[in-house]
């Protein structure tokens, strides 16, 4: 009489169901752990750089608001976040590393700005100092009320120092510091030459804003001009965040290493139908379709112009935005978002004269507003600094699905 087989024992069965549920889960847990870790890397450093800033701006406070001064003071205090030590050999190494890396830096020194040192500048001060300097004494007894024009400050205020360190962290754990840069880079708006860099070189931008009180006469030395009061003198609400108008990565790897297609549009589903509500965003540099601080179109304008319209008759798309912007650059009595919406309009008669299909076009004028290159950033005055600017001086056209 032959046996039946015996059928398996259920622990066994339930063994191999865990095994592979442990499988599919366990990366994915692997994954989410490492994503908090980076987090709580990330979050530790805020922390240490925001100490070092507050370290710099009372080294500054200390030392006439000298931009080595304040630099110097972050280097120092960032040593333990580049291993410290425990004797002055590591010490000493961990510090040269800091330096090194302020490469991924940028120190602002926000207040006092130009026009502070315009309005509050000390004569003899300026002659101990050999530049213009805010005199800090007896701020106690000197009248608040009085407020100059350039700046829109009283004494009291031309003395508070203000600064914004944008400190670039590069992320520690693996693969979290690809996926963190990736998604960043997707949410860039692409306002912020400094932050588009950062995030280029695989670096997370943390800011730290300080203000502290001067103690010490200030001296100008690369400070940032602000004139006028600002949004003249009342607060104004900069409203959400500028969300991104292309679509996220398509990560085929967890670190996001290799991409596919545009997720939602553009090929991504193989229908190359793309997804609606997207934009494409062109740029016509103005140096080459406008004379300095002209609006009328050149011949060059004129060329790049007839290559779009003729692209845009295979184009499937809703609407047109044109949006003009200008450099940073401006005499007395100029209005660069005048000129900014002059061109934008220029280019919008002419599309619409030569043959571009009938879509609406919407115009706008910017001005010198969001800055492909900061003013700091270039050469103080002269034709290099006009050419550095260059980027800013553009119009973007933007088709919208």
């Amino acid at each position: 009489m032959k046996r039946r087989p015996q059928a398996a024992h259920p622990s066994w069965r339930q063994a191999g169901v865990a095994m592979i549920e442990f499988a599919v889960v366990g990366p994915l847990l692997a994954l989410m752990g490492l994503a908090i870790l980076q987090y709580g890397m990330l979050f530790f450093a805020k922390n240490q750089l925001n100490h070092a800033s507050f370290i710099a701006a009372r080294a500054g406070s200390m030392g006439n608001a000298r931009f080595k001064t304040v630099r110097d003071a972050y280097v120092g205090a960032l040593v333990p976040l580049y291993g410290g030590g425990r004797n002055e050999v590591e010490l000493t190494q961990a510090r040269d590393r800091a330096d090194a890396d302020m490469s991924h830096v940028d120190i602002a020194l926000l207040n006092p700005t130009r026009e502070s040192f315009l309005d509050w500048s000390d004569p003899a001060l300026e002659q101990k100092y050999q530049a213009r300097a805010i005199p800090n004494s007896n701020l106690a007894f000197k009248d608040p009320g009085i407020i100059k024009t350039n700046s829109g400050q009283n004494i009291q205020d031309a003395n508070l120092l203000k600064l914004r360190i944008t400190h670039g962290y590069a992320p520690k754990v693996p693969l979290m510091g690809l996926v963190y840069t990736t998604y960043l880079n997707w949410f860039d708006p692409k306002n912020d030459p400094l932050y588009t860099r950062l995030v280029k070189a695989g670096r997370i931008p943390v800011v730290s804003h300080v203000t502290v009180q001067m103690q010490s006469d200030a001296v100008e030395d690369g400070n940032v001009s602000t004139p006028g009061l600002g949004n003249g003198g009342k607060p104004v609400n900069p409203g959400d965040p500028v969300e991104p108008d292309i679509a996220p990565p398509n990560c085929l790897t967890i670190g996001c290493t290799t991409q596919g297609p545009p997720l939602g549009g553009g090929g991504g589903d193989g229908s190359g139908v793309p997804c609606p509500g997207l934009a494409t965003v062109q740029t016509l540099m103005a140096d080459l379709s406008f004379e300095f601080g002209k609006s009328v179109l050149t011949a060059a304008g004129k060329t790049a112009l007839d290559d779009w319209i003729a692209t845009a008759r295979n184009k499937t798309f809703a609407s047109v935005t044109l949006t003009g912007y200008t450099d940073q650059l401006a005499t007395p009595g100029f209005d660069n978002n005048k000129l900014s919406l002059d061109r934008a309009n220029a280019v919008r008669d002419y599309l619409q004269s030569h043959g571009f299909p009938a879509k609406p076009i919407a115009t706008r004028g910017q001005g010198a507003q969001s800055p492909r290159k900061l003013l700091s950033d270039c050469p103080p005055t002269g034709q290099a600094q006009k050419d550095c600017l260059a980027p800013n001086r553009r119009v973007e056209i933007m088709f919208a699905n």
